[in-house]
């Protein structure tokens, strides 16, 4: 009952994000999940579902597939259309068929055999966050890119538009020198991937991943940073709840302009890049012990503010893995993180244009029409 959310919202969860890592690389994306369940990420998960096309399906498993099993699996994919057009095709784990024990990996060996398409299955388990499924989807499309020995300069590894824009990552690649993005490029386009110089890491989830390529191919990692980190100036009285890399570099731009902060997280936190007093959080009752322990202000997500103390200051950072598409317009560009320290320091407070909705009455008592982020399901994603 330690991990039960009274007050906050489920977080984005670990399927979603191997769907749009398997998107992002060129594959086919099949979440194996009941008729409509595909709606969490549709409406939530994928910020970018209404404006790019997004190649993700779900398996439709019914009733009679949960309690009988079920082999006309492989009839769903002969009525595909352009199957040959994806450069390989991603199984993705879901509650329902990690509960049903779905062989997902003697089916992707069924569909290599017949559609000659390289195929994977993803360990998902709709339990983990976003950063287990991002971690676990590159992982497996590491192991069917295309070996090749064209030199590449850095590769960018771990990235979420969850955490990143096109344009955000588009700046970074290019000030970085990097000529892979991983996700975010076909296989054809990673092929040379395993002869980068370095390997930049733009979010923790990156972390298994870089550790791997260290290991088989020799190649150093570093996480990335807007400029030089900055020492420990002095006493922390301000604590960052996000992101561990993108929480340290908006600490170095505190320690900038003469402050210090502590660093937790709900997701990944690295031993390697963390500091004494940084921590994983691993409930909501964490969270607000650690808010009322002693710290003048507190930057997180705007969801987070019902668990600040009256007598802390809150600065919102809208995190998307958090508050989904509620402050989608609000978030803060990484370039700009340096606005959130000022605040932080110079006592001003930042607003955002619309107010923390009551997940109780807002979205629940509310009809479907008037939830602004509700999105439906486009019919010629699914099948028929």
């Amino acid at each position: 009952m330690g991990r039960l959310f009274n007050s906050l919202p489920l977080f984005s969860t670990d399927y979603s994000a191997a769907a749009s890592a398997v998107r992002d690389c060129g594959g086919l994306a099949i979440i194996c999940c009941p008729d409509g369940c595909m709606g969490n990420y549709v409406r939530f998960d994928e910020p970018r579902w209404a404006e790019i096309p997004a190649n993700v399906l779900q398996l439709e498993l019914r009733e009679r597939d949960v309690i009988f099993g079920d082999d006309d699996w492989m009839e769903r994919f002969r009525t595909l259309d352009n199957l040959d057009g994806y450069g390989f095709i991603g199984l993705i784990n879901t509650p329902v068929s990690s509960l049903i024990g779905m062989d997902t990996e003697l089916l992707c060996r069924r569909i290599e055999e017949e559609f000659g398409i390289p195929s994977m299955s993803i360990p998902t388990n709709g339990y983990g966050n976003y950063h287990d499924g991002l971690s676990k989807a590159m992982l497996g499309v590491l192991d069917i890119i295309p070996e090749d020995d064209s030199p590449v300069g850095a590769s960018l590894l771990g990235f979420s538009p969850l955490e990143y824009t096109e344009s955000e990552l588009s700046r970074i690649a290019e000030q970085s020198g990097s000529s892979a993005i991983f996700p975010g490029m076909g296989l054809e386009s990673l092929k040379g991937i395993r002869n980068a110089e370095k390997s930049i890491l733009l979010s923790s989830s990156a972390i298994g991943l870089a550790e791997v390529m260290e290991r088989k191919y020799g190649i150093p990692y570093e996480p990335f940073m807007l400029r030089e980190a900055a020492v420990r100036e002095g006493d922390r009285t301000i604590l960052i709840v996000g992101e561990q890399f993108r929480s340290n570099n908006l600490r170095s731009e505190i320690r900038h302009m003469g402050g210090d902060a502590d660093v937790a997280t709900f997701f990944t936190l690295c031993g390697r890049y963390s500091e004494p007093g940084d921590r994983k959080i691993e409930s909501e009752e964490e969270l607000s012990s650690l808010m009322s322990s002693g710290y003048k202000c507190v930057i997180g997500d705007p969801m987070l503010e019902c668990l600040v103390p009256e007598d802390v200051r809150f600065i919102r950072d809208p995190q998307s893995a958090i508050s989904s598409r509620l402050f989608w317009d609000d978030r803060i560009d990484v370039f700009s993180l340096w606005s959130l320290s000022e605040c932080a320091l110079r006592g001003r407070e930042r607003s955002l244009g619309s107010d923390v909705p009551d997940l109780t009455t807002d979205l629940v008592t509310q009809p479907v029409s008037s939830v602004s982020f509700w999105y439906p399901m486009p019919v010629q994603h699914r099948y028929d």
